[in-house]
């Protein structure tokens, strides 16, 4: 029966060791969790009328197509510093999760969106509220699971697991999959083995050694090649007079070959 699981979980009031609060419509569950300020809190909606991507993109969520959700932890004594590799971390896990369920290899385009032959089915929004042993890190996870139609302005580059892959993944095993990678790479960050997280997330790399237009916070749009990423997570581009950039933020988007 499809989503059997995801039905069973719902029911429960804790689903991997975190408070379960499900919503059947939300705003948005990060813009809900970064409110609550509570740790230790997953957060469900079956849609979102406001659901928020990276640069504060709209996430389509349609009712009962996908897998909408945030989780908060409270990192003791987050560095700053840390949160690239925890957003590319979340990336991973997602991608790990997929993989395990469907049997299909993933790519992941900097920093965490999970990708299929090209298609994004999934992506990773992480926010922080309040700094040091106080911070509250929100985790919020956006998967396509069974979405066939998309608007306008993302068909031709979204997809979701059940158009890329053929198959009907039941939301409720997706999730705990989910939440087993996630909390074993978050556990990975903690415990120092950024280099494991790196390695893992290099492999599933689709930028590296492609054209890139990296869009800056400050508005300027810098041309090169991808060179992969630091140790510190930031995606490294070399543009076309030679310099090497270390990207922390921005919007960047692969160049299309040439036919």
């Amino acid at each position: 029966m499809a989503d059997e699981r995801w039905r069973q979980l719902l029911g429960q009031q804790t689903v991997g060791g975190r408070r379960l609060l499900y919503l059947a419509e939300a705003e948005s569950t990060n813009t809900l969790a970064l409110s609550r300020a509570e740790a230790g809190l997953l957060i469900i909606a079956d849609t979102q009328t406001g659901g928020r991507g990276r640069w504060s993109r709209n996430w389509h969520s349609p009712a009962g197509e996908g897998l909408y959700c945030s989780l908060t932890t409270r990192p003791q004594a987050m560095d700053p510093g840390e949160l690239p590799r925890l957003t590319l971390a979340a990336g991973l896990a997602v991608a790990e999760a997929v993989e395990a369920l469907t049997g299909v290899l993933t790519g992941i385009k900097w920093p965490n969106d999970i990708q299929i032959d090209g298609r994004k089915v999934a992506g990773i929004l992480m926010e922080t509220s309040l700094t040091g042993r106080n911070a509250l890190l929100v985790t919020g996870i956006g998967v396509n699971v069974t979405t066939t139609a998309f608007p306008a302005a993302i068909a031709d580059k979204a997809g979701s697991l059940l158009s890329t892959t053929g198959r009907h993944i039941d939301r409720g095993l997706l999730l705990e999959e989910i939440l087993r990678t996630i909390d074993r790479w978050f556990a990975a960050a903690a415990a120092g083995d950024y280099a494991g997280v790196l390695a893992a997330w290099r492999r599933r790399d689709v930028c590296r050694d492609r054209r890139l237009h990296w869009l800056s916070s400050d508005g300027a749009v810098i041309a090169g090649v991808a060179c992969g990423i630091d140790e510190q997570g930031c995606l490294l581009i070399r543009d076309d007079q030679g310099r090497l950039h270390s990207v922390l933020s921005g919007d960047v988007q692969p160049v299309a070959a040439q036919k």
